[in-house]
């Protein structure tokens, strides 16, 4: 009885059509439009960081960066196409993490966002470090999700 009742508010709440569909069969279905968008987003974000390395060609040190970056973007090919171990995007966002806690100590942090946004060019060095280190947690909070969901999906195939 308890079944029909959650069968019943769970095809209440939901469109039409996918009401209509078994649980089992409707939570096939959400895994699946889940995992197509994960894979876009990865794509997306696979593209954001290529650009990002593309853009350090003119920087002072520009082999860290297009690294860094580039690695970034590997790994979210290889979670787009499912070869993704957890603990290679923990590495990455442990090793960007502790970069920018360097950036922290200079007392970076306390630069506005706008200000360090407001212009296409740097016109100071305290702007480009606020940029990189910001670059810095983008990559490390994408890693840390990669990380989450590549460790979610080793553990529900255990």
């Amino acid at each position: 009885m308890g079944v029909s009742r959650e069968r019943k508010r769970i095809r209440l709440s939901l469109h039409p059509f996918i009401a209509c569909l078994p649980i089992p069969a409707y939570c096939l279905f959400m895994g699946r439009a889940m995992r197509t968008l994960q894979q876009i987003i990865n794509v997306l974000m696979m593209v954001l960081f290529l650009f990002a390395a593309v853009l350090q060609y003119n920087d002072d040190d520009v082999l860290r960066w297009i690294v860094i970056y580039l690695i970034a973007a590997s790994c979210c090919i290889c979670a787009a196409v499912g070869k993704l171990t957890w603990w290679v995007p923990a590495l990455v966002a442990a090793l960007c993490v502790g970069w920018a806690a360097v950036y922290v100590t200079r007392g970076l942090w306390s630069v506005p966002f706008s200000e360090a946004f407001a212009e296409w060019e740097t016109k100071t060095q305290r702007v480009i470090q606020v940029r990189e280190m910001f670059g810095l947690v983008v990559i490390a909070a994408w890693m840390i999700l990669l990380a989450t969901t590549a460790r979610s999906r080793t553990q529900d195939c255990a």
